[in-house]
């Protein structure tokens, strides 16, 4: 126990404002990736590449076997289905290995913008970043998410031969067994892997939001006050969405694993809820702290010009010089306010991203429209 308390407090090293947090740190109890990544020192490119040939070969071989149990012949639109759950898979395990890199990214990044102020609690309550940290790196690594989803890739597996498709019981043992450590075991874990981390970074985010001070900077470089990094939330997203989007396509209408109506009206309202969520996390919670910050900049100004205005009040026996002076008090602090209210950002990304990302969050709804498109031109 001391032991990890202390590669936990390693991890996460802190001098002063310095604090940076590892990509390492957020996956040492999680063995598949340690393996690929500190064991076999694998690059990233070719453990997708090998995913998706070990993957991809796999299924186009066991996918026939497994449908001459309920078909006499394979169509192309099968096949095509079989390329489309490859395709999901390896997008899966993409998004599942830069995750980590992604999460210490946008962190990182705040902390070294000096976006991340002092703790918004008592200074006898007061969390350092640094502790912060240690407490989200022991939430986010842990053996138990791995145990936990690598049980429920079994339930998934034994559920879908023995209820959605018991005809695959007639099938070779070895070959479920072959079928499930290549094929439902890595497409399983690094989805719902990939999937839980994103929701644990934006309950993390929303912390980091509710205990520390929030400095948004009218002038950074990155035109979002400092917090452009949140602009990759919206990528990950999307690239979650797709990869969903592709395994639902594929089971739509595979045999041996095809959805049921409840299943599938079960997929849609997670998809809608994880769109939901994304939206909230990468959208509104930054709104509102950025204009939180922004209002605290404007209220000072607002309750100056407030007071000048009622002392400027023109009397009778006023000189025509001390109204003059007192307006040009006041349009000095309004401009001073439109001023900051322009600088301003409160968004964490520009409106030419955003409109990228809108379109990229469509794409998904749209791909849901290749199996009609596809039956118009393979089935009569």
């Amino acid at each position: 126990m001391e032991a990890e308390t202390s590669t936990r407090k390693g991890a996460a090293q802190s001098e002063g404002d310095s604090t940076l947090l590892s990509a390492r740190s957020l996956y040492q109890h999680d063995p598949l990736l340690v393996l690929l990544k500190d064991k076999l020192h694998l690059a990233t490119v070719w453990i997708v590449v090998g995913g998706f040939v070990v993957v991809g070969f796999c299924f186009f071989l066991l996918a026939p076997l497994f449908q001459s149990r309920f078909q006499p012949s394979v169509s192309p639109g099968d096949m095509f289905e079989v390329l489309l759950f490859t395709l999901g898979t390896t997008l899966s395990l993409l998004i599942y290995l830069l995750l980590p890199s992604w999460m210490a990214s946008i962190f990182n990044s705040l902390k070294t913008n000096g976006v991340i102020g002092p703790s918004r609690r008592e200074p006898a309550n007061a969390m350092s970043y640094a502790r912060f940290l240690e407490h989200m790196i022991s939430r986010m690594d842990s053996w138990w998410w791995s145990l936990a989803i690598g049980v429920l890739a079994l339930f998934y597996f034994l559920y879908g031969i023995f209820i959605l498709a018991p005809q695959s019981l007639t099938v070779s043992p070895w070959l479920l067994l072959v079928s499930f450590l290549t094929i439902t075991f890595p497409a399983f874990y690094t989805f719902v892997f990939g999937l839980l981390r994103m929701i644990l970074l934006l309950s993390f985010l929303n912390q980091l939001f509710a205990l520390f001070s929030i400095r948004v900077r009218p002038l950074s470089p990155d035109s979002s006050g400092g917090l452009a990094a949140l602009g990759q939330l919206g990528w990950m997203g999307a690239a979650i969405m797709v990869a969903s989007t592709l395994f639902l396509l594929a089971f739509h209408e595979f045999p041996p694993i095809s959805l049921s109506p409840y299943d599938i009206a079960g997929a849609t309202i997670s998809y809608l809820t994880l769109l939901i969520v994304l939206a909230i996390g990468w959208l509104a919670l930054p709104h509102q702290v950025m204009v939180r910050a922004r209002n605290q900049q404007l209220q000072p100004l607002t309750e100056e010009y407030e007071r000048m205005l009622v002392e400027t009040r023109p009397t009778a026996d006023e000189e025509a010089a001390q109204i003059v002076a007192g307006t040009e008090r006041l349009a000095a602090l309004k401009q001073r306010y439109e001023l900051v209210q322009e600088t301003f950002p409160i968004w964490p990304v520009q409106v030419v991203e955003m409109r990228r990302l809108a379109v990229a969050w469509l794409l998904p709804a749209l791909m849901a429209l290749l199996p009609s498109i596809f039956d118009v031109f393979t089935r009569k």
